[in-house]
């Protein structure tokens, strides 16, 4: 009355609006968030009165996703949640399904043994037997346990094939490096598009068919490149892929003049975690037309006697890519700054620029500063300025500045902000040749603390520009 909808006994809400109620309340992308609980829905949904409680229970999707053993439940007893879940949701919808199971810090092995923790052994089995009954409602499956033993029984399913089965991560709490490998076969899975494997020893079986629907990858503690670029070969249509090797041989890649194009590929990551994990003989048979953000983080283990060989095939790696690249990022990387500046004289769309070690030298900064002195007041009309790197820069991210001054710094931080706001008016925006707009600078372990007080910096900063250095922030004037 009077503008207000009265809820009551008498004058109950629709069904219509009490349903679109009811799902929003389970409204979430993230399947942590519907882990079973009294005090959330959809069990509160059920309590409040018969009618809701009729209404809850006729409506699959409430019941359709669900996280089980992320508040260290034991999983026999989560045998019956998963069958309540699932009863409720009924026959056909798919299902999308969490498991995080782990043992008590007290009953946890410092290595994985069969042999011990048989509650946990014969917990696993009930629930993974319950799941391979129900493989043709999977959608979404994350499996999280101690080991991939425990997980053997959905691997075996895999083979045979989930027909609706969309995102599927698999991850353990114990790294067996020097253990047993297990396979994963998809080529049954003609829907997936996300795969997660974040444990080792899980390779590509020979014998996978390709997976023209694979659209996202994940693989961390890749024990081979050559797995690797297995999973490429049956994933050709990429579009994210993100990978960390640890320890991962190259020497069994083949020796091969054809490359390898992922003609979608948008987003590549790779990082190494062991001075024996140079990927740049993988690199080396790729080719990403598509690519726009490339992050490489190899932790300065790679040795840096191979910079002249590591630069020069990553110089040809975008060369041949001939690619839009908008975001690059190189942390400890075996690169000299003489190739760093061949490579963003390749790259004039980028938008974003991380950089760590050695390479950040006098000489990259003074490339990628436009060039007229920073102690000029005046701007000519025209703009008077010339970029000779990286036109559309916006963001630069430096890191272990050891090699650079002060004035290089500020060189580059008040030439590029001094060249936006002056261009702003005089150059079309929407131009390729336009200069970018300098909007923020990221300095980590810098060795210059009082670079954002210096005076053409502290500029720059009152017009706008975000700079962080070090343990303080200074964020754009409301």
């Amino acid at each position: 009355e009077n503008g207000t909808l009265v809820a009551a006994p008498e004058r109950p809400l629709p069904p219509e609006m009490l349903v679109d109620i009811f799902l929003h309340c389970m409204a979430s992308d993230e399947l942590t968030d519907f882990l079973p609980s009294t005090r959330s829905p959809p069990f509160t949904l059920t309590w409040v009165c018969r009618s809701w409680r009729q209404l809850a229970l006729s409506i699959p999707t409430l019941w359709t996703r669900i996280c089980l053993g992320e508040r260290g439940s034991d999983p026999a007893n989560d045998l019956r949640l998963l069958d309540l879940w699932t009863e409720r949701a009924g026959p056909t919808h798919g299902m999308d399904i969490k498991m995080c199971h782990e043992m008590k810090d007290s009953e946890r092995p410092v290595f994985f043994d069969v042999m011990r923790g048989e509650r946990y052994i014969n917990g696993m089995k009930s629930l993974t037997d319950r799941l391979k009954s129900m493989k043709s409602r999977w959608r979404t499956l994350e499996l999280h346990a101690l080991d991939l033993y425990v997980l053997n029984p959905i691997l075996s399913e895999l083979v045979d094939g989930a027909p609706h089965l969309q995102k599927l991560s698999i991850s353990t709490k114990y790294f067996d490096f020097f253990g047993s490998v297990h396979f994963i076969d998809l080529s049954s899975c003609p829907l997936l598009q996300d795969l997660r494997l974040l444990c080792p020893m899980l390779c590509p079986s020979a014998n996978s068919a390709t997976a023209f629907n694979m659209r996202n990858l994940e693989y961390r503690f890749c024990p081979l490149m050559k797995d690797c670029l297995t999973w490429l070969r049956i994933c050709p249509n990429l579009e994210t892929l993100n990978v960390r090797f640890f320890r991962a041989v190259s020497s069994s890649l083949p020796r091969e003049q054809i490359k390898l194009v992922l003609p979608r590929l948008k987003h590549l990551s790779m990082s190494c975690f062991s001075e024996d994990s140079d990927p740049s003989p993988l690199l080396d048979l790729l080719v990403f037309p598509a690519l726009n953000e490339l992050s490489l983080d190899m932790n300065g283990l790679v040795d840096s006697r191979m910079n002249d060989t590591w630069s020069d095939q990553m110089h040809k790696l975008i060369e041949r890519s001939d690619c839009p690249l908008r975001s690059l990022k190189l942390h400890g990387t075996p690169m000299t700054s003489s190739v760093l500046i061949r490579i963003l004289k390749i790259t004039p769309h980028l938008r974003n620029l991380s950089l760590s070690g050695s390479v950040v030298t006098d000489q990259v900064l003074t490339s990628l500063a436009i060039n007229y002195n920073v102690e000029r007041t005046h701007v000519p009309p025209d703009g008077g300025m010339s970029f000779s790197l990286c036109p559309l820069l916006e963001s630069i991210e430096l890191r272990d500045l050891d090699e650079c001054s002060l004035d290089a710094l500020v060189s580059v931080i008040f030439s590029r902000c001094r060249a936006s706001r002056s261009s702003q008016h005089h150059i079309d925006l929407d131009s390729a040749m336009n200069p970018g707009y300098l909007n923020k600078i990221s300095l980590m372990w810098c060795p210059h603390p009082t670079l954002l007080d210096h005076p053409c910096v502290r500029k720059c900063i009152d017009g706008g520009l975000e700079a962080i250095n070090r343990a303080y922030h200074v964020t754009k004037p409301s």
